[in-house]
Order: C-alpha cells, then structure tokens, then sequence
C-alpha cells in the first residue's frame, strides 16, 4: 500500500479553491479602481435642465407610499360601467 499524495497535488483541490479565491482578487481589484478613480460628486440642480433627475431621485429614495382611499363610487363597484348609479331619464 502506497502512502497517499499530499493535497496540493490533486487538481480537483485547486479547482475549488481556484473560483473563491478569483473572486477575491477581482473585488480588491474593484476596490483599487472605485479608490483610484471616485465618482464625481454633482450638484442637486443645474437649472432646469436637471430638474427632472433631481425629481426622479427624491422619489425613488422616498420610499414606498400606503396606498390611498378610493372615493365611495369607487369601492361601490359601479367605476367604469356607463350610467351606472343613476337614474335613467
């Protein structure tokens, strides 16, 4: 009976090792670029030109609303029909 070989000389070990540990070099090298080369920061308004950015990104970051009441026509199901809930003439 052999002794068994060490881990490091089975493929299948470095295979599995191989994918976190490319992960990790691809986030620090992320981090090196977000580091090196930041986003500039932007003023809240151009002028008019930007108003409808800087509306788009204060209601995304409101969060969600309850939702609203609807009138009592609405929640009496006679929405949408032609005449309905009146008297014919």
């Amino acid at each position: 009976m052999s002794t068994p070989s060490p881990w490091w000389h089975h493929g299948m070990v470095w295979l599995v090792i191989s994918g976190p540990a490319a992960v990790v070099v691809a986030g620090f090298a992320t981090l090196a670029l977000a580091i090196a080369y930041p986003d500039p920061v932007l003023p809240t308004s151009n002028g008019a030109a930007d108003t409808p950015a800087v509306q788009a990104r204060n209601h995304t970051s409101e969060g969600p609303r309850l939702a609203t009441i609807a009138p009592a026509e609405a929640r009496s199901g006679h929405v949408g029909r032609p005449g309905a809930g009146r008297t014919p003439q």
